[in-house]
């Protein structure tokens, strides 16, 4: 249950640093804390606790990458591993985000050291 208001609460956060107004952020967190087939689901069924886990990771993960934070994204990124696959998806993410930003030239070698451990640790699992 803390989990899922956590990842709330996240989403919360995501929604605003996207310049969504607080009053959207709360009602499409409060409507994604009250879904039944996605926090219910994690909510009640033991073995959809990694879904759960690598939601809120996710969402650390694009808060990180917008605020430019490689070590918070480079842990997060291995946690997200760890919990399940899905947070590798997040390397060619932040490798556009950064082409987009033209800012690739000046921090691909930070976002190249934050993939690295998770990288070889997905390969290793």
């Amino acid at each position: 249950v803390v989990l899922s208001v956590v990842c709330s609460g996240l989403l919360y956060t995501l929604f605003r640093r996207a310049g969504v107004s607080a009053n959207v952020a709360l009602v499409v967190a409060a409507l994604a804390l009250l879904n039944r087939y996605v926090f219910g689901e994690w909510l009640f069924n033991y073995f959809r606790l990694a879904d759960l886990l690598s939601a809120i990771l996710l969402i650390v993960l694009f808060l990180a990458l917008w605020g430019g934070r490689w070590a918070v994204f480079g842990v997060a990124l291995v946690l997200g591993v760890l919990a399940k696959e899905t947070a590798v998806l997040m390397v060619p993410v932040a490798f556009v985000y950064l082409l987009e930003r033209r800012a690739l030239s000046r921090e691909w070698r930070a976002a190249l050291l934050a993939a690295l451990p998770a990288g070889l640790l997905f390969v290793l699992l």
